[in-house]
């Protein structure tokens, strides 16, 4: 009985692993197909060494110049930190300045600004850049290897040019020349060759620094293509990086995608914002904002939609203006220039002179003259002109409908030629020389054609030096 069941069981058990498929005689599979043979691939190019300028995208460029002082900007790649070595001429130490954001080192983004004090008033000085490129593994104090010598490795490189040297300002007083424009709203290849042909041709080579008074570019839809490759490129081999430049916003500057990234390029060390004072020898300049030309209520103008803030913002200016006026610096300055895209009278257009008249209040009007300004160099209406100040008349090559200010001004405006103005001059570079008793100004086509030639005296008096300049005639000016 007992045998029967277990033979029961093992027959029952036979039968489930023959469904399952146990003990079955498998099919042979079919002979695969050979492979056909791969083609071999082709080999690769040597990848180049990444050179240590490779990791400077753009620059660098000096700015935000002043006695014993000086800012170097410059672009790198991302997650790359940088700082200057920098020592004056003959002398063996390097000092080194970073920069840093709450005592580290600014990896983030693209731009690098770094500002250089306690420089030798006159002193020469060479500089390098230096770049922070971290390890891809940063340790922490957990694990930390106690026996791993590799996160000793070096992380930073140098990146070093014969032409990284430049001249510190001293407030002495002492002769020097300057160079400015405006409006260079050009294709990048016609800018560059304007640049070119004023170091070449007009005495931009000899100047002690240059200024571009707004408008260097229609928009900023990139700050890096679209201002910096076109200007700052442009200014590279002709002495970008041993010769200050002040970078100016004009109208254009507010507008773009990348327009309010103005000052995380070029922060102003004295207010981290657009305007700011700078001095050279005895001559004070003031430096002002006079925003964009329309307001941001009209709507049809996209492009003001980010300038909700703007009225604000010449407040700002307004309250920072009138302690400027009262500093020592300004006081005891022999000469006062002021630098602005729009002007305090003599322009065309309402909104522009209406946030300089605010800005400016009653400052600089002629019933003030422990306030004078002996010259205002200005662009915007793309249409060189020069004031006779304290009449209603004015130098330009026709005439305008009206213009805003007046007779209350004794100080000359001058404003820089730009494209699409009167006759086939589309842009001009203004040399000014300061020297002991008078400011020199001349103005220059890009061929070097003289347009303009007059001196300043101290007192405001302004002698007229080519009264028969390409373009130039006396014309009413219409004030309103």
């Amino acid at each position: 009985m007992k045998t029967s069941r277990l033979l029961s069981r093992i027959l029952f058990g036979l039968m489930v692993l023959c469904r399952l498929g146990y003990g079955q005689v498998a099919a042979p599979k079919p002979a695969e197909a050979p492979k056909p043979a791969e083609a071999p691939k082709p080999a690769e190019a040597p990848k180049p060494e990444m050179k240590p300028s490779d990791l400077v995208t753009h620059g660098p460029w000096l700015t935000y110049p002043g006695p014993g002082e000086l800012t170097i900007g410059f672009t790198t790649v991302p997650g790359c930190g940088g700082g200057v070595e920098y020592r004056e001429v003959g002398t063996e130490e390097w000092k080194q300045a970073w920069h840093t954001e709450a005592g580290q080192i600014f990896r983030h983004r693209t731009a690098r600004s770094i500002r250089l004090t306690g420089l030798k008033k006159n002193g020469e000085y060479e500089y390098r850049l230096i770049l922070f490129v971290p390890r891809d593994k940063k340790y922490h104090e957990g694990s930390f290897p106690k026996l791993d010598n590799t996160h000793k490795t070096k992380q930073t490189v140098l990146v070093e040019n014969p032409d990284f040297r430049f001249k510190a300002f001293t407030d002495a007083a002492e002769p020097f020349t300057f160079s400015v424009t405006a409006d260079l709203q050009f294709s990048r290849n016609v800018k560059h060759g304007i640049l070119r042909s004023y170091y070449d041709k007009c005495g931009l080579k000899d100047s002690k620094f240059f200024a571009v008074i707004g408008d260097g570019h229609n928009d900023i839809g990139s700050m890096e293509n679209s201002y910096i490759g076109t200007i700052i490129d442009g200014l590279q081999p002709i002495g970008g990086a041993s010769r200050p430049a002040l970078f100016i916003r004009g109208n254009h500057e507010w507008r773009g995608g990348e327009a309010s990234l103005w000052t995380e390029y070029f922060p102003a060390p004295e207010t981290r914002s657009s305007y700011f004072t700078f001095q050279c020898g005895d001559t004070f300049f003031i430096v002002l904002d006079s925003g964009e030309d329309k307001p941001a209520t009209r709507l049809t103008y996209h492009y003001t939609g980010d300038n909700i803030d703007d009225q604000a913002f010449r407040e700002e200016q307004r309250v920072w203006l009138a302690k400027v006026v009262e500093s020592p610096a300004f006081k005891s300055a022999k000469w006062r220039i002021a630098m602005c895209h729009s002007a305090i009278y003599s322009h065309p257009e309402a909104y522009m002179y209406n946030h300089l008249a605010h800005i400016c209040q009653d400052l600089f009007k002629k019933d003030k003259p422990e306030n004078r300004i002996h010259l205002w160099l200005s662009g915007h209406t793309h249409v060189y002109s020069r004031t006779i100040p304290g009449t209603d008349q004015i130098y330009r090559p026709g005439n305008y409908r009206q213009v805003y200010g007046g007779k209350d001004y004794d100080f000359t405006v001058l404003t820089v030629e730009g494209p699409g103005g009167v006759g086939d001059i589309n842009n001009c570079l203004v040399n000014v020389t300061v020297d002991k008793d008078k400011i020199s100004v001349e103005a220059r086509t890009p061929e070097n054609a003289l347009m303009d030639a007059f001196e300043i005296k101290n007192d405001g008096t302004v002698v007229d030096l080519n009264n028969d300049t390409l373009l130039m005639k006396k014309t009413p000016a219409n004030y309103k």
